[in-house]
C-alpha cells in the first residue's frame, strides 16, 4: 500500500488502487493474500485459535494501514474529518469482500471500477 501512496496523487487515489487491485486486477491470478485471509477467518473455528489469531491481525494490519490513509485524506479534506477513521476503515474491508464476490459474478468490470470510485462519494464518507 505503501508504493501506491507514493505512485498516487493523493490518499484517497490510493486506496482506489488499492482496492481496484485486490477487486479487479488479480481476477484471473490465485487468490489474493487479502482474499485468502478473509476466507480463512470466515472457515476457522475456535479449535485452531493461533491461526485464527494470525489471520485476524493481519486483517486488521490491512484496515489500520486503510485508517492511517483516511487520516491523511482527512488532513488533505479528501474526506469529512467529522468520520471515524477506523469505521470508514472497516466499511472499505467489507465491501472489498462485496466486490470480490460481485467480480466472479461479473464478466464486466467497467461497473466495478464504477463502485470503486463511488465509494468515496457516497455514505459513510461525505
Amino acid at each position: 500500500m505503501e508504493n501506491l501512496r507514493v505512485q498516487s496523487s493523493s490518499p484517497v487515489e490510493a486506496l482506489k488502487g488499492f482496492i481496484k487491485q485486490v477487486v479487479i486486477d488479480s481476477q484471473n491470478e490465485a487468490p489474493s493474500c487479502m482474499c485468502m485471509l478473509a476466507k480463512t477467518v470466515a472457515e476457522l473455528t475456535d479449535d485452531q485459535p493461533e491461526l485464527l489469531s494470525v489471520a485476524k491481525n493481519a486483517l486488521k494490519s490491512v484496515e489500520d494501514q486503510f485508517a492511517q490513509l483516511i487520516v491523511e485524506a482527512q488532513k488533505k479534506e479528501e474526506i469529512d474529518k467529522s468520520k471515524d477513521p477506523q469505521e470508514l476503515a472497516r466499511f472499505l474491508q467489507i465491501q472489498i469482500t462485496g466486490l470480490r464476490v460481485y467480480a466472479k459474478t461479473s464478466d464486466d468490470n467497467d461497473p466495478l471500477e464504477k463502485m470503486i470510485d463511488e465509494l468515496f462519494d457516497h455514505h459513510p464518507f461525505q
